[in-house]
């Protein structure tokens, strides 16, 4: 499935930042990454990361019959099928190790591209080159991203 979308099918998400949960024995801690905020910035308008990610549409045969069961009697949802005729678009973040200053946090972090020229590169934008192999390659753009605070 990988394969077949890293060619053609790349997108870039705008974000402020993203959650992680940093397991501290039995429970998760929440921590917001995001770039520092500069001097005249303040929180309600961060600066925007650009996450690398895949899309996809699916388009189901048909509807998978729910498995749904209700809990008692006063639960009044109704089942639904869980593959909908209609076509579903969806996407993923792709994600590399962390930088050393994140890395405190979790085992990986968010593919962050970092200036117009990676995200025109992502984009493929101009000439279609598709997937570039080895070294200069489009994987490249995949890497771990400094700077960021939590």
């Amino acid at each position: 499935m990988w394969h077949a979308l890293k060619g053609y099918k790349r997108c870039v998400i705008p974000a402020q930042g993203y959650y992680e949960w940093q397991k501290k024995g039995a429970t998760k801690v929440a921590h917001f990454a995001r770039l520092p905020l500069s001097e005249g910035e303040d929180a309600a308008s961060p600066p925007i990361l650009f996450f690398a990610g895949l899309w996809d549409t699916v388009k189901y045969e048909a509807p998978v019959p729910s498995k749904f069961v209700p809990t008692d009697e006063n639960d009044d949802r109704e089942p639904y099928p869980t593959g909908n005729p209609v076509p579903l678009s969806t996407f993923t973040i792709l994600t590399t190790t962390p930088a050393a200053d994140i890395a405190w946090l979790h085992d990986r972090m968010p593919c962050i591209l970092t200036d117009e020229d990676e995200i025109a590169r992502w984009l493929d934008l101009g000439e279609v080159h598709g997937w570039e192999e080895g070294k200069g390659g489009t994987a490249d753009l995949l890497h771990s991203f400094k700077g960021l605070t939590a």
